[in-house]
């Protein structure tokens, strides 16, 4: 799979669990990263910004968080994608 919202689809679908979504406007420069951060405390999902304040683009993250392998939406072979560290795209 190397389509972005066709992999959103597919975790709200199959692994409801692994997927947060913020409605609230946050900002850019500190409040995503810290919404990252604490959600790496917890259970570590995919994080979708629908309001990041002054874009009109949504922002998803944490697709490659430590001990998370899913390697659809680049590609990756799970070798390379279960690598820790975090990864982040922009959606439409």
């Amino acid at each position: 799979m190397n389509d972005l919202r066709k992999f959103l689809a597919f975790l709200k679908e199959k692994h409801p669990e692994e997927i947060v979504e913020v409605q609230a406007e946050v900002d850019p420069d500190y409040e995503i990263t810290a919404i990252v951060k604490e959600m790496e405390k917890r259970t570590n999902p995919v994080v979708i910004f629908r309001n990041p304040k002054g874009s009109p683009f949504r922002l998803s993250s944490t697709f490659w968080g430590p001990g998370r392998g899913w390697p659809w939406p680049s590609g990756l072979s799970p070798k390379i994608s279960t690598r820790p560290g975090t990864g982040s795209c922009s959606t439409r």
